[in-house]
């Protein structure tokens, strides 16, 4: 990504720098998964990642991932007006 000194800037969507094209394959896998799938996949994560944590630890990682959500429904609020 280049800034140029006035302010703009000439970056590339950060979707296409950030993401080779096996996890590109892999997001367009995931948007086609029905409602109960993405209940298992997240039921399934959570297990996962809390494995080895502890209660602190968890409840950290809830607020970020709830706090994330939140703010990704806002963008998705504003894109869609």
């Amino acid at each position: 990504m280049v800034i140029s000194l006035n302010g703009t800037c000439n970056a590339r969507p950060l979707f296409h720098i950030i993401l080779p094209y096996e996890v590109r394959f892999l997001h367009d896998l995931l948007d086609n998964f029905s409602s109960t799938e993405w209940i298992s996949l997240a039921s399934s994560l959570s297990i996962i990642i809390s494995q080895g944590l502890t209660s602190d630890e968890v409840a950290t990682l809830a607020s970020f991932f709830s706090a994330l959500g939140d703010n990704l429904d806002i963008i998705a609020s504003g894109k869609s007006g």
